[in-house]
């Protein structure tokens, strides 16, 4: 049940990110005309997508990526080792970046909610808040933390070599 609802939300995350990534597409094409066309640009978009859209884009489809196996890896150390050791080591990387995650997930929620509590902007064109970026890193490590503890408690590593029993590997 919470596997079934993990991955709606890191679907409704990959859409959103798209949709994110179409924006971010839209906006700087037109600020590109804007600029070079009318000698008008779009002074607030360096910061929306710097502060907001890329954060989100990266942080949203972080559990999706692992869930995936997307994220960064070292191939060649997999495809070297028997399948057995593949998977020993992909739970050692799942057990180690468990806590890590944990961590920064908490020191982001914590950015976030300071800034909010102090209504805390950023300078520049627009006083964006600063608050919502770390809001999102928060909510992004979350998810993948959720995701990192239903794998150790499935057993599964994802993209690991399955483990052939009659040869004991």
């Amino acid at each position: 049940m919470v596997e079934r609802m993990v991955q709606r939300i890191e679907e409704a995350f990959a859409f959103m990110t798209g949709v994110a990534l179409l924006g971010i597409m839209f906006v700087v094409c037109t600020d590109v005309v804007l600029r070079y066309v009318f000698n008008a640009p779009l002074r607030w978009v360096f910061d929306l997508i710097s502060l907001y859209a890329l954060a989100a884009v990266f942080y949203l489809t972080l559990s999706r990526a692992y869930c995936e196996g997307d994220h960064i890896r070292i191939d060649a150390l997999i495809r070297a080792v028997k399948p057995r050791t593949a998977r020993v080591l992909g739970t050692l990387q799942t057990l180690l970046a468990l806590p890590v995650f944990c961590l920064i997930c908490w020191l982001a929620a914590g950015e976030a909610w300071s800034a909010y509590r102090l209504g805390l902007v950023l300078n520049g064109p627009v006083p964006w808040p600063s608050w919502p970026t770390p809001l999102i890193v928060s909510i992004g490590t979350f998810l993948l933390c959720v995701r990192l503890v239903l794998t150790l408690a499935s057993g599964e590593v994802p993209n690991a070599p399955p483990v052939n029993a009659e040869l004991g590997e």
